[in-house]
């Protein structure tokens, strides 16, 4: 019964992912390279935004006036920062903590860790250590 009303609620089929990312997913990235807390804030805010234009162009009978968005982007921005800020917060612990796991690793194997541009888009998809050999 609940997976059929699902998918035929499409705001909410492709809305439930849109907003995990938004939410958990990209605040946890922002923390774990390391963003400063202003383009976390930054982010949030813009996110909460967007929310709120899509929301109103996709459901204008709720918006007869477009400063309606107004309310209902600090209610989007509600919904988001509690759960983005405890994603950005686990980010920002654990990403030096996976650097000093890495920095171990080469240590470990009489080598010191590669911190270029390429290891690091390297990490995207294979997340061993880079060392230096030689």
């Amino acid at each position: 019964m609940f997976h059929r009303w699902l998918l035929r609620e499409p705001s909410l089929c492709f809305g439930l992912p849109v907003y995990i990312f938004a939410a958990i997913v990209f605040p946890l990235h922002l923390g774990w390279i390391g963003s400063p807390l202003l383009s976390f804030l930054g982010y949030v805010v813009v996110a909460a935004i967007l929310f709120s234009i899509v929301d109103a162009v996709f459901q204008p009978s709720f918006y007869p006036q477009w400063l309606a968005v107004i309310p209902q982007s600090i209610l989007s921005l509600l919904a988001l920062v509690v759960p983005a800020a405890l994603a950005f917060s686990l980010g920002a612990a654990l990403g030096p903590a996976d650097e000093a796991i890495d920095e171990q690793t080469c240590a470990s194997q009489g080598a010191a860790e590669v911190d270029t541009i390429e290891a690091y888009s390297d990490d995207m998809f294979d997340m061993t250590a880079d060392c230096a050999t030689g």
